[in-house]
């Protein structure tokens, strides 16, 4: 029989909980399969958000990692990010190919300085 392959992306967008849309259509950040996935962008509350665009349709498999935090009010649940798996099926004797473009779009107010860093715009400079 055929066997599925996957290559898993953990991704994390700040500390706060990141909103999932596939193939542009808002998504549950949970434990679930999306059939037919051409596109899946993560974004963070701050605005930071990552895209990939797949060359050919996959199933995307997501989860939300997530930990228990200990505070004054107790216990509570909190999102440290999502994991990303797109999914391919590897028929007997034959290939299977993954390929994804990978974007980046910082937070608004963030801006590279060239030296593979990146600035608050917001920071005041000296004259």
């Amino acid at each position: 029989g055929a066997c599925l392959a996957g290559v898993e992306l953990p991704l994390r967008l700040g500390t706060e909980a990141s909103r999932l849309f596939v193939n542009g259509k808002a998504a549950k950040a949970e434990c679930a399969s999306h059939a037919n996935v051409e596109r899946v962008r993560v974004e963070s509350p701050s605005g930071a958000a990552v895209e990939l665009a797949f060359e050919a349709a996959v199933e995307l498999w997501t989860d939300v990692v997530a930990t228990s935090v200990r505070d004054v009010a107790g216990y509570r649940r909190a999102e440290q990010g999502l994991v990303l798996m797109p999914v391919v099926r590897v028929e007997p004797g034959s290939d299977a190919e993954l390929a994804l473009r990978l974007s980046l779009h910082p937070a608004a107010g963030i801006v590279e300085t060239g030296d593979g860093g990146a600035s608050d715009s917001t920071e005041e400079t000296e004259a």
